[in-house]
Parts: structure tokens; sequence; C-alpha cells
């Protein structure tokens, strides 16, 4: 996915929030930690790019955005014959492992 020529990875920071709680519990399971370790890579690139003036994997101009959120799922999604909204929630891990959604408040609304 990161390593798409042309094309810019944008993420959001709140993606990224998570508590000392989660990542204890995600620290936990090997494969868990994999996971969250390649977000956290894929998060380092898309501020390398941005920081680079919008490029791509590669270092040239992005004519493209790719707008990608991780630990989050659609509460809603609008639209008749296209997709106009897609409203997220956030996902917490409970100590026993388990995950919950947590509402999350998109800028503007």
């Amino acid at each position: 996915m990161e390593k798409l020529p042309g094309v810019q990875l944008i993420i959001n920071e709140d993606d990224f929030d998570l508590d000392d709680e989660t990542i204890e519990v995600a620290g936990k399971d090997k494969l868990t930690r994999q996971m969250v370790e390649e977000l956290f890579a894929i998060r380092e690139m898309a501020e390398d790019m941005e920081d680079d003036g919008d490029v791509d994997f590669e270092g040239n101009p992005a004519d493209r955005k790719y707008y990608v959120h991780f630990n989050s799922a659609p509460t809603e999604i609008l639209g008749e014959d296209a997709l106009s909204i897609c409203w997220p929630s956030g996902w917490r891990f409970t100590p026993d492992g388990q995950t919950i959604r947590q509402a999350r408040s998109l800028p503007g609304t």
C-alpha cells in the first residue's frame, strides 16, 4: 500500500493516539505487535512524504493523495450513488484483550 508511484499517503494523527494500556496489551501478542509496528512505520513514511514536499515513496512529486485511517471503523456512511461521508469510530483494547468501539469526532463536527 505505501509504495504506490505518484501517491502521497496522508494519515490522521488521532489514529495513533494509543494509550499505554493498549500498547501494553498489543505487545503481548507477536502478530498484534508486528501490526502496530507496521502502522507506526507507515506513519513515519507519511510524515516523511509530507515533510519532503508532498512526494511519493520515491521522492517524486505526488499527483494523488491516499487518505488512510487506522484503528477506526465507519459508524455511518452517507451517499446515494457514491460515498460522500464516512464517519469513523476508534477501537481500543480492554485489559483482557477484547476490542471496544470508542466514538471519535472529526474536525469541524
